[in-house]
C-alpha cells in the first residue's frame, strides 16, 4: 500500500514539541511524501485544527462536552469528535499510545490500523486492547514484542530510525571537523543520553573513565535531576554519579543540545559508549535509540549487551557481562585503528543509512500490503 494520497491520524501520547521524538519525524515524513497527516494531541483546552506545514495538521481536543462543559465524553464520543475535526476519511490509523483509544476501531472500521509499541509497560491491559484492535502491532525490540504476550494482530520488529540530521551531518564532516578543536593525542569518546536514567550502570561507567585518562568523554544529555530535554539551565544537580561526572578532568558535560548540533559532535568522535545494567535490565535496553545515531557516524561502539544486536559483531563490540565492559573499552581504544577502518565503518554507515525514517517507511509501507487482511 502506498500512503501517498493517504489521510493518516497519528495518535500520540504527547502534544507535539522541540523533543522531536520519533513519531513527529514519521508524520513529517510522510507529509512529505504527498500523505495527508493529522497529529492528534492528548486532550487539551481546546478543540483546533491547525496547519503546521503542507499536508500536516496538528489537531487538539477537549474531554468535555454538553452545556457548560459539565460531563466528560466517552472514548466512542471524543473518536467521533475528532472525525469531525478532521473532516476527512482516515484511512490509516497509528496509534503511539498505549492507554488512550482502546479500540481504534472507533476511528473508522475500515481503516487500517498500526500500533507501535515503544516502551515496556508493566500493566499494560489498555495496550493489549489497542493492540487487539490493530492491524498490526510494530515492537521497537523482540523483548518487546515478547512482553506484550498474545495479541489477535501480527507482531513485527520495527527497529528505530535515523534522523536526516545525521545523515546531513555526515554529509558535511570534513567541515565540522575543521571548525573543531582537537587535543593532541587524546581519543574522544561520545556519549548520548539522560544520565538520570536508572539503567546506566554508573559504577562501570565511573570505572572506564577512571582507568582512560587520555580518553575525552563527551557527554550529550540532560544530567539535572528530573529535568526534561528543554532543560532548566543545568545550574543544579543532585546526584553522585553527576558530581564525579562534573569534576573528572577527563569529561565534557554539554546538557541538553538541540538534535543538529548533537550530530555534529558525533561526527568528531572516535568512539562510542553504551553502558547499561544489563544484568537485572537486559530487556528493556535491547535496542537503544542512541545505537543507531552512533552507527551513522562509522566508528566502533563498545557497549554492555544488547540483545537485539549480539549477533552483530562487526557492529557492535559487545561485552557478556558488565564486568568485561571496562577491559573491552580499554583494548578498543588500544586498537582504535583495527576497529575504525574503512570497511567497518562502511559496515555500519550502511546499516544506518538502511533505517532512515524514508527508507522505514518504505518497509511500513510493504509490510502493510502484505498484512493488508481487507485484500485477503
Amino acid at each position: 500500500m502506498s500512503f501517498r494520497n493517504k489521510n493518516i491520524l497519528i495518535i500520540s501520547p504527547s502534544p507535539w514539541d522541540v523533543s522531536f521524538p520519533a513519531r513527529q519525524h514519521y508524520a513529517r515524513e510522510l507529509a512529505k511524501s504527498g500523505a495527508f497527516v493529522y497529529y492528534l494531541n492528548p486532550p487539551s483546552k481546546a478543540d483546533s485544527k491547525i496547519e503546521l506545514s503542507e499536508n500536516l495538521w496538528v489537531v487538539d481536543y477537549k474531554l468535555n462536552g454538553g452545556f457548560m462543559g459539565l460531563f466528560k465524553l466517552s472514548e466512542a464520543n471524543l473518536s467521533e469528535k475528532i472525525n469531525k475535526l478532521i473532516d476527512k476519511k482516515i484511512d490509516i490509523i497509528w496509534s503511539f499510545d498505549c492507554n488512550r483509544f482502546r479500540d481504534l476501531n472507533m476511528f473508522g472500521s475500515d481503516s487500517y490500523k498500526i500500533y507501535t509499541k515503544e516502551e515496556w509497560n508493566s500493566d499494560h491491559a489498555s495496550e493489549i486492547e489497542i493492540a487487539n484492535s490493530s492491524d498490526i502491532v510494530l515492537c521497537l525490540s523482540e523483548p518487546l514484542k515478547k512482553q506484550l504476550g498474545e495479541v489477535r494482530s501480527k507482531k513485527i520488529l520495527f527497529e528505530h530510525a535515523l534522523g536526516n540530521v545525521f545523515v546531513e551531518a555526515g554529509f558535511r564532516k570534513k567541515d565540522i571537523m575543521a571548525n573543531t578543536q582537537f587535543a593532541s593525542g587524546r581519543i574522544r569518546c561520545g556519549y548520548l543520553g539522560n544520565m538520570q536514567n536508572k539503567h546506566i550502570d554508573t559504577a562501570i561507567f565511573e570505572t572506564i573513565i577512571r582507568e582512560n585518562p587520555m580518553v575525552e568523554f563527551h557527554i550529550v544529555g540532560p544530567f539535572v535531576k528530573e529535568s526534561n530535554l528543554a532543560g532548566s539551565g543545568n545550574k543544579t544537580w543532585e546526584d553522585p554519579f553527576v558530581e564525579f561526572l562534573m569534576s573528572a578532568a577527563n569529561v565534557r558535560m554539554y546538557g541538553s543540545l538541540m538534535t543538529v548540533r548533537t550530530a555534529e559532535i558525533l561526527q568528531t568522535m572516535d568512539m562510542f559508549l553504551i553502558c547499561y545494567e544489563t544484568e537485572k535490565n537486559a530487556d528493556i535496553v535491547a535496542n537503544p535509540q542512541k545505537l543507531i545515531e552512533y552507527l551513522s557516524v562509522g566508528n566502533v561502539i563498545v557497549s554492555s549487551l544488547l540483545l537485539d544486536h549480539s549477533a552483530n559483531s562487526d557492529l557492535v563490540l559487545m561485552s557478556k557481562q558488565n564486568k568485561e565492559l571496562p577491559a573491552l573499552f580499554k583494548q578498543a581504544q588500544k586498537e582504535i585503528l583495527h576497529y575504525n577502518t574503512d570497511e567497518l565503518r562502511k559496515k555500519r554507515v550502511a546499516f544506518a543509512l538502511d533505517h532512515t525514517y524514508e527508507k522505514q517507511l518504505q518497509k511500513l509501507e510493504k509490510i502493510v500490503s502484505e498484512n493488508d487482511r481487507r485484500n485477503q
